[in-house]
């Protein structure tokens, strides 16, 4: 089984905001938590502690900074989409073959296998079918580029089942 994509800016971007929203949205979410808390035991240091005011400014702490964070994570999506190069190995052509060794990527300038011991989940969202072999790593297969989704629907199968993941 293969499949032919061109990968665009707008397919990183959308990764991108998959990986960031999506898996690590939990820790964003305990991060602005902690940092709501922390921040009024810093600024009341050295007052007697009055727990309606402490709530007040870890309201408006928590307030502040979601704004702050969520806004400077929205300014980061802008800017990873203009990453990658146009002459480099993440945007453009590519063939993806499920092979019995493994998923075979082949571009113009580079041919990897990926074994199937090295892929550690599939994953999809509205647009795109993930395909992490690290962390934060993964083959993006667009969902455009599948005749139907019947053939989404097999290629995804066949991957779960070579990795030997039938979720």
């Amino acid at each position: 089984m293969e499949i032919n994509i061109d990968l665009t800016r707008d397919d990183y971007a959308d990764y991108n905001k998959y990986y960031l929203f999506k898996k690590r949205l939990k820790r964003q979410i305990y991060l602005v938590i902690i940092v709501a808390f922390v921040i009024p035991l810093l600024i009341k240091t050295g007052r007697p502690f009055d727990l309606l005011n402490y709530l007040i400014t870890v309201i408006f702490s928590g307030i502040v900074f979601g704004v702050l964070y969520f806004g400077a994570m929205s300014l980061t999506m802008i800017w990873i989409k203009k990453l990658p190069s146009d002459k480099g190995s993440i945007l453009g052509n590519k063939k993806f073959t499920i092979t019995d060794e493994g998923l075979l990527e082949e571009t113009e300038t580079n041919k990897n296998l990926q074994k199937w011991k090295g892929i550690k989940s599939i994953e999809t969202n509205d647009n795109s079918v993930f395909i992490f072999v690290d962390n934060i790593a993964a083959y993006i297969i667009p969902k455009r580029f599948f005749k139907d989704e019947t053939e989404q629907e097999n290629f995804i199968k066949t991957m779960k089942e070579k990795i030997g993941n039938d979720k």
